[in-house]
C-alpha cells in the first residue's frame, strides 16, 4: 500500500469520523499528493492522486548548492565536480545540512573547502525560500491538479496531513494553507501513521475476517474495512499519432490512466505503421500522456509477431488486454487480431511494497493467528 493511504487509513480510523483527508507527502526525491474518501463505517476510498516522480528535498539541496557555486567563484575558487568530487560531494552534504538547521532557525553557515581555501557562507530562511520557489510552484501546480481531478475545492478538504522528511521544512505549512485554506493537522506521527496503516491493512487483507482491531477509541471488524484504490500513474504505451514519410516520433499514449479505479481492465486497439510490416516493438512506459516517449526509459518491452496484410485489415488490428489488481498487477495480452498468437505481459506497477516485503508481512500474519 502507497504511503499516503496507509497514513490517511490509520488517522481516519482513529478519529472515526466522515471525512475527506489530503495526504501532502514530500519526501527527498518525490511528492505525492492523495485525497480520500473515510467514512465511519470503515470505508477508504482513494479518490485522486498527483505528484512529481523528480521534485523532493534533493531539488532544493541542489538550489541551494547553486547559490554556494556563484559565491564560490565571487571568492575566485571553483567547485569542479571532475576536478575534485569528494569537495563536490561534501559541499553538497553541507548545503543538506544548512537546508535542514533552516527548517528550525533562520540562518545557516555553510562551511566550504575549495582547494586550499577554505570559506563560510551564511544563508538565511528566505533566502532558502526564494530558492526552492520552483519546487514549491510544482507542489502548488500538483495539489491544484489533484483538487480538480478530485472535484472538489480546497475548502471540502477536511483534514491534511503531511509526510515525508522533507515536508518538515518550515515553509511546507505555509504552503498547504495558503493552498487548502486550514493548517495541517499536527496530532499524529506520519511515520507511526504509515506504520500502523500498513499493519491495519494487512490485517483487512490477510488476516482473520472476524478479527476485531482497536484503532484509538474505535473497534473496526477487520472485514468492514474495504480500501478502495486509484491507479496512482499512468501506464502508457509508444505509439506515432500523427504518421507521415518522415516523422515516426512515438508520444505516450495511456491504456491504464492515473485515477482508474483498481481493479481495472480494458481493451485498447492500435494499428502497425505499416500494413506489411512482419513484428511491432512494444514499450511500456510510466509518464506523462502526451510526452515524447524516447524521454522515459520503458518499464517493458517486447516484439509482437503480425501477419503481413491489406491496408483495409490494418486499422486496429493490435490488441491489447489490460488488467490491472488492487496490489498493482498488471497483466496485459498483446496480439495480431490477423495472427491471433497473443504475447503476454506480466509485471508489478507502482506498489508501496516489494513481493518480499508483501510475502513477509504474510507470513507473520499468518504465523500470529496460527499462535
Amino acid at each position: 500500500m502507497d504511503e499516503p493511504t496507509a497514513g490517511a487509513t490509520f488517522y481516519g480510523l482513529s478519529k472515526g469520523l466522515d471525512q475527506k483527508i489530503a495526504v501532502f507527502d514530500f519526501g527527498g526525491g518525490t511528492f505525492d499528493i492523495s485525497i480520500l474518501q473515510l467514512k465511519a463505517d470503515a470505508t477508504i476510498e482513494q479518490i485522486a492522486v498527483d505528484g512529481d516522480s523528480e521534485c523532493g528535498g534533493s531539488n532544493i539541496d541542489e538550489a541551494i548548492f547553486q547559490r554556494v557555486r556563484k559565491f564560490v567563484e565571487s571568492k575566485g575558487d571553483k567547485l569542479d565536480l571532475q576536478k575534485d568530487q569528494a569537495e563536490w560531494m561534501e559541499a553538497l552534504d553541507a548545503c543538506k545540512q544548512a537546508k535542514e538547521i533552516l527548517a528550525h532557525k533562520d540562518t545557516a553557515v555553510i562551511n566550504l573547502r575549495v582547494g586550499s581555501h577554505r570559506h563560510s557562507m551564511e544563508i538565511t530562511y528566505d533566502q532558502l525560500k526564494d530558492d526552492a520557489a520552483p519546487v514549491i510552484e510544482t507542489l502548488r501546480q500538483c495539489c491544484s491538479r489533484a483538487l480538480e481531478k478530485a472535484e472538489m475545492n480546497a475548502s471540502e478538504i477536511d483534514r491534511i496531513i503531511l509526510m515525508g522528511g522533507s515536508s518538515r521544512l518550515r515553509f511546507i505549512p505555509e504552503i498547504v494553507e495558503e493552498i487548502f485554506g486550514k493548517e495541517p493537522v499536527t496530532d499524529t506521527d506520519p511515520d507511526m501513521a504509515v506504520a500502523k496503516g500498513n499493519a491495519i491493512l494487512a490485517t483487512a487483507y490477510f488476516g482473520k475476517p472476524d478479527s476485531i482491531l482497536s484503532i484509538g477509541e474505535y473497534r473496526y471488524l477487520a472485514s468492514s474495512i474495504k480500501p478502495s484504490m486509484i491507479a496512482g500513474r499512468d501506464l502508457c504505451v509508444a505509439a506515432i499519432t500523427k504518421k507521415s514519410a518522415d516523422n515516426h516520433t512515438e508520444y505516450n499514449c495511456p491504456i491504464i490512466p492515473s485515477g482508474a479505479k483498481l481493479p481495472f481492465e480494458a481493451i485498447e486497439c492500435f494499428s502497425p505503421i505499416d500494413a506489411q510490416q512482419m513484428t511491432v516493438k512494444v514499450k511500456l512506459i510510466d509518464g506523462m500522456p502526451g510526452e515524447l516517449s524516447s524521454n522515459f526509459t520503458p518499464l517493458q518491452q517486447v516484439e509482437v509477431d503480425v501477419q503481413p496484410t491489406s491496408g483495409d485489415e490494418n486499422h486496429g488490428r493490435i490488441e491489447f488486454k489490460v488488467t490491472m489488481d488492487t496490489e498493482g498487477m498488471v497483466d496485459i495480452k498483446v496480439r495480431d487480431k490477423v495472427l491471433n498468437k497473443p504475447v503476454p505481459i506480466r509485471f508489478k506497477f507502482h506498489t508501496g511494497l516489494s513481493d518480499s516485503q508483501i510475502n513477509d508481512q504474510r507470513n507473520q500474519l499468518v504465523s500470529r493467528h496460527s499462535n
